[in-house]
Formats: structure tokens, sequence, C-alpha cells
């Protein structure tokens, strides 16, 4: 597993920037099996990152920083490692959703005390709608 410093994960965001706009010397991001955790015990900071298309497969995420950040839901993303923060600021967003669907199981879920408690527990609850103030 390879550690980046902020700096070099800046250096290949901004690069993969450059790819998504078919810009010379642009690179697509690939942090497979980076840990960019921890970073100067903050964690890495990928706010406002746009990391679509991006391979992320085993990054470990842990205390990153992930607010206003495009990380796209595909395969490209599997096995990544998240703490409770990420996963909490994921099922936030997620209950901020309108469930138009049938499936009982997914109802079930989305209502039960246990994802509801979650979802509040987001650093982003009260921007999300999830709590009132």
């Amino acid at each position: 597993m390879k550690r980046l410093t902020q700096e070099e994960l800046n250096k290949i965001i901004e690069l993969h920037a450059k790819w998504l706009m078919d810009e010379k010397g642009g690179k697509k991001a690939d942090l497979s099996d980076c840990d960019i955790s921890n970073l100067k015990m903050k964690g890495a900071n990928l706010v406002r990152a746009n990391l679509e298309g991006a391979t992320l497969v085993g990054a470990t995420l842990v205390g990153a920083n992930i607010d206003y950040t495009n990380l796209p839901l595909h395969c490209g993303i599997v096995g990544i490692k998240v703490d409770e923060r990420i996963v909490r600021q994921w099922i936030g967003h997620i209950a901020a959703f309108e469930y138009i669907g049938e499936d009982s199981d997914i109802k079930e879920l989305l209502s039960s005390n246990l994802f509801k408690r979650i979802a509040k527990a987001s650093h982003r609850a009260r921007e999300c709608g999830l709590i009132e103030d």
C-alpha cells in the first residue's frame, strides 16, 4: 500500500482535472491501494475534488474530508476503506432522498430507527434537512 502526502494527492487531483477536460498533460487518477488516511493527523483533504472516472480500488480514505467531492458510484471505487464519518455522510445523503419505489426491503431499511439515527449523526445532517433547528 502506497502512502501519499497531501501534496502528491493534490498533484494527482490536478492532473485528473486536466484529464477530465481533455487538456494536455492530464492523467486519469489511479489511487488504487493508496493510503491517504491520517495525513498530518487530519486525513486527506479531498474537498471539492472531482474524482469522476478515477480508480480507487482498495484505497484507504479513513479520516479524509470528502465534503462536496464528486465520488461517483462505479466499480472503480470497490473495496475502499472508510471510517464512521464517511459512512454517516453517505447514509445522511441517502436519507435525504425521497424513495418512491415499491421495494419493501428498501422501504423498511430507510424507515428503520437505526438508519435514521446514523443519518442524523452525519456532520451534514442539518444541511441535508435531517435535523431541524
